[in-house]
């Protein structure tokens, strides 16, 4: 059930999340854990039995009005306790998952996870009379999320984008896009990917109101691990076998892995989109027809669709025409006619046509964004590093590019491949990556869209 908040509830929410991100412009924490806890345990009856009788949210099963079959407690400040029978030796296992509760913004160290969790079985005891002993605590679950702000809505294929390269997984399905636009990578190698607006999740959740936070937007990229996935991971399940090096030291190579990712997705759009440009020569036989029957494909091919045939406007500048398609002397001008058609369709669709976003520039800054954020823990650990300094808070710039400056960069990237014939996105990608400012710390402005040379 959702918390009722009043009006000086809603307005403090808003000022916590504007300190989440008072020093830097995003974090990478822990969410959500999941621990399963072998070893004896002890009842007070009498303490349980008031305690049931007081909470709602907790649930008793017994067995032979004896022993315990079933036991869950659910507690918004810590999570939740569930205490089941094994049906192979009839012993009791403890099952734990600690959230982080309340706004859900800030993200935990490994640190303040264990002495939640800590307090957590304290606060069982002391109020429910059931102390556990544990003999071991091995993870069930771990979610990692890297939390970070914009100053605008990110278009949702570049999310698709960002979820396609870090999950390595084409199956990208949207959960509910009037909401909050989850959208969700199929489950892949024991490991689930989920990427959502917490600014949109928040005013559903009625947290805050519709007119506030209007000035940023926040977005979450969460990745749970589960226990088969922990153990190849990081060769334990054991809580006292992994630390905070290692989850960063994972989360750094996801995010290499992910510009790897970026690369191929790249060129796969450059295949595609070459290979409809020839089919639609075949149709057609003047190039001007022809390029209009290929943009008739382009826009017809769902909008919604999580892997379009073309990125963005960039692809057409990477095009290896053939000689079949184009004469040499043209390549360049036939390059550049189809960047003047779309930006011929980009003032007619607006913000609905994405291919004037620039998907893989801005995919390429929040990924060099996560690496940031993975250097920036190894210093100062994971969670959130909140400040209550009532400063404007830091977030990553997009602005739109206009149709002058996209027009400026992309003839000039044509030009730069006719006289250097560099073509590798390997090598594209790579320099832009080098380029890029560290924005952790450093925000507020944008970062503008260059040349590859």
């Amino acid at each position: 059930m959702t918390k009722k908040y009043n009006e000086k509830d809603l307005i403090n929410n808003e000022q916590h999340i504007y300190d989440c991100f008072s020093n830097t412009t995003a974090f990478l924490g822990l969410d959500r854990v999941e621990v399963t806890i072998k070893g004896k345990i002890e009842f007070d009856g009498t303490k349980l039995q008031i305690f049931s009788k007081k909470n709602k949210k907790i649930t008793v099963i017994k067995y032979n009005d004896s022993r315990y079959e079933y036991i869950r407690i659910n507690n918004s400040t810590f999570g939740s306790l569930e205490i089941k029978l094994n049906p192979y030796d009839n012993s009791l296992v403890s099952h734990v998952q600690i959230n982080h509760g309340g706004l859900n913004f800030e993200t935990n160290s490994l640190s303040s996870f264990k002495e939640k969790l800590h307090n957590f079985l304290n606060f069982v005891e002391c109020n429910a009379g059931i102390t556990i002993y544990p003999s071991s605590i091995e993870y069930r679950e771990l979610e990692l999320a890297f939390t970070f702000a914009t100053n605008r809505q990110i278009h949702i294929q570049t999310r698709a984008l960002l979820l396609r390269s870090l999950s390595n997984n084409v199956n990208i399905t949207i959960i509910n896009d009037e909401n909050q636009g989850i959208l969700k990578a199929g489950k892949y190698k024991n490991e689930k990917h989920i990427f959502y607006d917490k600014i949109k999740k928040a005013k559903r959740n009625k947290q805050i109101p519709k007119e506030l936070c209007n000035d940023i937007d926040v977005y979450r990229y969460e990745i749970t691990l589960n226990k088969q996935k922990i153990n190849y991971l990081f060769s334990s399940t054991n809580i006292n076998s992994i630390d905070e090096t290692d989850i960063i030291n994972y989360f750094k190579g996801k995010v290499q892995k992910g510009i790897e990712n970026l690369t191929k997705q790249i060129n796969i759009s450059i295949k595609k989109t070459q290979k409809a440009l020839e089919e639609a020569r075949t149709i057609q036989r003047h190039p001007y027809n022809a390029t209009n029957t290929f943009f008739a494909r382009l826009i017809n091919d769902p909008l919604n669709s999580f892997q379009p045939m073309t990125l963005d406007e960039e692809i057409f500048c990477y095009l290896k025409l053939k000689q079949n398609f184009v004469s040499a002397s043209n390549i360049a001008r036939t390059k550049k006619r189809l960047i003047e058609h779309s930006f011929k369709h980009s003032r007619g669709f607006g913000e609905n046509y994405f291919l004037s976003e620039m998907i893989t520039w801005q995919s390429l800054r929040i990924l060099k964004l996560m690496l940031d954020a993975t250097d920036f823990c190894k210093t100062y650990g994971l969670g959130c590093q909140l400040s209550k300094n009532n400063s404007k808070p830091k977030c990553l710039v997009f602005n739109n590019y206009t149709e002058e400056e996209r027009r400026t960069i992309l003839y000039q990237n044509i030009k730069s491949f006719k006289k250097n014939k560099i073509m590798d996105i390997h090598e594209i990608i790579s320099k832009r990556l080098a380029n890029l400012p560290t924005e952790i710390e450093n925000s507020n402005h944008d970062v503008k869209y260059f040349s590859v040379v």
